[in-house]
């Protein structure tokens, strides 16, 4: 992912420059539908949607889009949002590597609307 990041995005995209996190999240995903040329016929997989920057980015191009937000909070956003959509698949899910129930650990803070979580319970900063 880094040598993508690196090379196919625009210089401004790329993480060391000053944009905002989210405004970057945003503009990548407009630039990700020229560069893999993006149309009804395409997947798109969005894992951790948060508040759903990728979806808003990508899905007027009418490709489908598989959105995984665990975090309930995001979750409801993205629902608020998106959930009219016909290309958007909406799951409050996380995305793992086998086929499992794991526990999800959120920061404790609903201030701090950042997304994060962690598998690991013995970090101090989570729920």
């Amino acid at each position: 992912m880094q040598d993508f990041l690196k090379f196919k995005f625009s210089n401004d995209l790329r993480p060391e420059n000053r944009i905002p996190e989210l405004e970057r999240v945003y503009r990548q995903a407009k630039e990700l539908i020229e560069i893999e040329d993006l149309d009804k016929n395409s997947l798109i997989i969005d894992a951790g949607s948060s508040y759903g920057h990728v979806i808003r980015a990508i899905a007027p191009t009418g490709c489908q889009v598989y959105s995984f937000e665990a975090h309930p909070l995001f979750y409801g956003f993205l629902v608020r949002d998106y959930s009219d959509l016909e290309n958007v698949v909406l799951s409050n899910k996380a995305v793992w590597c086998e086929n499992e129930v794991r526990k999800f650990y959120f920061k404790e803070s609903r201030e701090d609307l950042n997304g994060g979580a962690t598998l690991m319970s013995e970090k101090s900063n989570i729920t």
